[in-house]
């Protein structure tokens, strides 16, 4: 199995599962383009885990899975004997599958090179720890964990109270992925385990009452791929990591459906939160078996599929909408002025972009995007959003070099990469969300950075590095 996790052995059981392929009866062509594309990712994503931060590589990972590995799954396993109609009926995707994969697959591996292979020396594993060596030299890190539980403590108290400063003080209750990564640096043992064991409780405790889980799966991501750098993995650990992220997807997924039913309506005011996720996991438990775990595999699949949601660009642009020409990139770029300054700064969000491209408004109570590869389309096109597409992969991958860069003289920027970083995660959200939260992760990283050099730092270091 080592044969796997090598360069090599990467590439040539990637070509061996192309010819596999070719043994089973798939939908359309380019299925057999798309399954192998996903197994190479995986496996580099794997490989790469513990040899450097894998970020670029997990954002890779979960771009091919949303925007072509669903839709492919969906169509070949003939999904709809499981699903109800939804929203938009049984369609798969919204236009011929030939034409959404052929802008998808070339702006999803070039997307891929150009994240993965810029500025890759500085992810390297020695990098990374020698970072962390200088941190716990030059800061304690018991007194900064105190300090940003403290400010996440108060940031929750005044969020949403301040129309100008909201998003600041929505930043600063996001400090429990940092937190955690801060633990990966404290020697003592038990007291990892302690703090991973709180924040995680308050963690869950958060999504029970905002029913918004995706804080607490991107949180453990990232503090999953800091840890295992640091720690390492074993080979057989490796192998098991696709089947059981695979089961509890699918768990999340289902207990996340179940769960809103519940306490998102009218009546639900009074309820008990920790009553409601143990009837739902008693349920779920119940009926647990083999049909079960078909039918709610492909509801998962039905719940990842934003190829639809970005294939409605493609089907309305410019059939019916002229393409924006860079309008919602020009809008994005300067919506990171605060609205203190531009009092009439315009909004742009994911269900507009929905309804201007897709053809379809959703409720207010559904966040439902184009996602970037539709709004890339959108403005410039299958060529253009294509060049477009890798541009913001270098975008990503500069951003990373820059914190990682920042902090090879012994500056903890690198620790506030979830802040920063963390909608670039998440493919299906539109670049105006994007550079809004990496700007003002950016602010609050720089507000940090100077409390911890007035308050953290250890009486033996002499640190005064400006960054």
């Amino acid at each position: 199995m080592a044969f796997l996790f090598n360069k090599s052995g990467i590439f040539i059981s990637t070509f061996v599962f192309f010819l596999l392929t070719f043994g089973f009866e798939l939908s359309f062509p380019a299925h057999h383009i798309i399954y192998p594309l996903t197994y190479f990712m995986l496996l580099n994503f794997l490989y790469a885990i513990d040899r450097r931060f894998a970020l670029p590589e997990l954002i890779s990972l979960i771009t091919v899975i949303m925007y072509l590995t669903t839709p492919a799954l969906m169509f070949d396993i003939n999904s709809q004997q499981y699903l109800p109609p939804n929203t938009f009926g049984y369609e798969i995707l919204a236009v011929d599958p030939d034409e959404f994969y052929l802008y998808v697959i070339p702006c999803v591996v070039f997307f891929y090179l150009i994240t993965t292979l810029s500025f890759r020396k500085y992810r390297e594993k020695n990098y990374i720890l020698n970072i962390f060596n200088k941190i716990k030299q030059r800061y304690n890190v018991k007194r900064i964990i105190i300090m940003l539980g403290f400010i996440a403590s108060f940031s929750s108290l005044f969020s949403g109270s301040f129309n100008t400063l909201n998003q600041l003080f929505y930043i600063g209750t996001q400090m429990l992925p940092i937190i955690l990564i801060l633990s990966i640096l404290i020697d003592s043992k038990k007291t990892k385990k302690l703090i991973f064991v709180f924040i995680t409780l308050i963690l869950i405790i958060n999504v029970l009452r905002t029913g918004m889980f995706s804080e607490l799966v991107f949180s453990l991501l990232y503090y999953a791929l800091f840890w295992i750098l640091v720690n390492g993995l074993s080979i057989k650990t490796k192998l098991s990591l696709p089947l059981l992220g695979t089961f509890l997807l699918i768990i999340l997924q289902l207990f996340k459906t179940d769960y809103r039913k519940e306490t998102w309506n009218d009546s639900a005011t009074n309820i008990s939160q920790v009553d409601v996720a143990t009837n739902v996991i008693q349920n779920l438990a119940d009926n647990f078996d083999v049909e079960f775990l078909k039918a709610s595999s492909t509801y998962t699949l039905f719940r990842l599929n934003h190829a639809y949601l970005c294939s409605r660009a493609l089907r309305y642009v410019p059939a019916q909408e002229p393409y924006a020409h860079g309008e919602t990139i020009v809008t994005a770029v300067f919506s990171i002025i605060p609205r203190v300054i531009w009092p009439e700064k315009p909004k742009l969000s994911g269900p507009e972009l929905m309804t201007r491209f897709g053809k379809y408004t959703p409720s207010k109570y559904v966040s439902m995007s184009i996602g970037q590869l539709g709004e890339a389309y959108s403005n410039f096109g299958y060529i253009g959003g294509f060049i477009f597409f890798g541009l913001y992969g270098l975008f990503i991958s500069y951003v990373l070099y820059k914190l990682i860069n920042k902090s090879i003289g012994g500056a903890p920027v690198l620790i506030f990469i979830p802040i920063v970083m963390y909608h670039m995660t998440k493919p299906e959200v539109i670049y105006s969300k994007v550079l809004n939260t990496a700007f003002t992760g950016f602010v609050f990283l720089l507000l940090m950075i100077f409390f911890m050099n007035k308050f953290c730092l250890n009486k033996s270091s002499n640190y005064t590095k400006k960054l």
